[in-house]
């Protein structure tokens, strides 16, 4: 009953465009997303993932792209494999994708069903288009070092990549726009190989819906949609044998890592998908229509949940290895303490409220960990900080004082 509905509204959208009353932006484009468009054709370009209108790996480049996964073990800072090492997973891309790695990051942590030993490292950035990323000099992947370097691990450990990439504001103008993405998605992942030189597998996304942005925005429909040919033709490419994206010592100079499909999240806005039923409400957007909400972050992290849980090339080394575990502890209290107010009983709230300005604030978090029996290997600290004032600047400490 949902999807008649559904299709109903569709079809009601449909009809008041035909009259010429709706604006640039909306609910839905009448476009079909690549993985159900087949040897169908958009501008006389063809759907599905890959070539020949599939969403299935060609069985030589899956076999390929196992033998890398293989080779994807703990390693040392120095980047030889190394049992009591790490695989990190880093994520590459701008501002939606760093919105997206937040709670993809967070729940993986917490996921007892992948490996302990798996590092994921949330290396995008906003404002960091694909054509900024492709210089190797850019700052970009200075930051990444530092939070690479903030968790005690090394660019040589970095074996895994998830990209999801865009450029601002890209004119409707295809196939020329999504042919300078794919352009620049080429330099990035050049770039990424030449960083990180154990660098094995990289998974690549396009974006969702951009609908309810108007031409002009950062990046409305059709272009939202059309970015997901930019990473059909690269990983195309590869597939027919480019030199420039080789990724086997066997064939020559190593340029790339092994390229491949993530999880493809376009949907056409209100209209559910055949697959999986997704959709892309506009409240799923922030206020400024191209970012995602909390709930839309939430809808991609699952996805690459599901996606890196169950992919065949997944399989050896995100899956759980004996010999370690994760262990999720929560926080059994909280409380804040500002400078002005040492004694102030600021209430029973279940979110922190830090205050700005002149006035320090010490925020005390207390954790139980008299369940962990364990040696530990690592343990991460995860908030989720929601500010107007820009991102939180502070330090994080013990306290030898707990009684309170």
């Amino acid at each position: 009953m949902l999807h008649h509905r559904v299709m109903k509204i569709a079809g009601l959208f449909a009809a008041i465009a035909a009259m010429g009353f709706v604006q640039a932006g909306g609910p839905s484009t009448g476009l079909t997303p690549l993985t159900e468009l087949g040897t169908g054709t958009h501008q006389g370009f063809e759907g599905g993932l890959y070539p020949g209108g599939s969403n299935s790996i060609p069985p030589a480049h899956l076999a390929a792209g196992l033998a890398q996964a293989a080779q994807v073990v703990p390693r040392d800072g120095t980047g030889a494999a190394d049992p009591n090492g790490w695989i990190v997973m880093i994520t590459v891309g701008m501002s939606n994708t760093t919105h997206e790695s937040g709670p993809f990051e967070r729940q993986e942590d917490i996921n007892p069903n992948r490996d302990a030993r798996l590092m994921i490292v949330n290396g995008a950035q906003g404002g960091q288009t694909a054509s900024e990323i492709k210089n190797p000099a850019a700052p970009y992947w200075t930051i990444v070092d530092e939070r690479l370097a903030a968790l005690h691990v090394t660019a040589r450990q970095v074996q895994v990549a998830w990209v999801k990439e865009a450029n601002a504001g890209p004119p409707n103008n295809f196939p020329t726009h999504a042919q300078d993405l794919s352009t620049d998605l080429r330099g990035a992942v050049q770039v990424m190989r030449d960083r990180f030189p154990n660098l094995r597998l990289c998974y690549l996304s396009s974006r969702i819906y951009g609908g309810y942005s108007p031409q002009g925005g950062l990046n409305p429909e059709p272009q939202a949609y059309e970015s997901g040919f930019s990473v059909k033709w690269l990983i195309e490419d590869q597939v027919n044998g480019a030199a420039d994206l080789n990724f086997d010592p066997a064939n020559g100079t190593v340029e790339t890592p092994w390229l491949t499909w993530g999880p493809y999240l376009w949907a056409d806005g209100i209209i559910p998908r055949a697959a999986d039923g997704l959709v892309w409400l506009q409240s799923d957007m922030e206020t400024d229509n191209v970012h995602p909400s909390p709930g839309a972050e939430q809808k991609v992290a699952d996805l690459l949940s599901g996606f890196f849980g169950t992919d065949p090339t997944t399989t050896s080394w995100y899956s759980p290895q004996p010999g370690t575990a994760l262990q999720y502890v929560d926080a059994v209290a909280d409380a804040h303490v500002v400078l002005a107010q040492p004694t102030q009983n600021f209430g029973t709230s279940s979110t922190l409220q830090i205050a700005s300005g002149a006035s320090d604030t010490d925020v005390l978090v207390k954790f139980d960990v008299s369940g962990v029996t364990q040696p530990i290997l690592f343990a991460k600290l995860s908030f989720r900080v929601t500010t107007s004032t820009g991102a939180p600047r502070a330090n994080v400490r013990t306290v030898t004082d707990d009684s309170w």
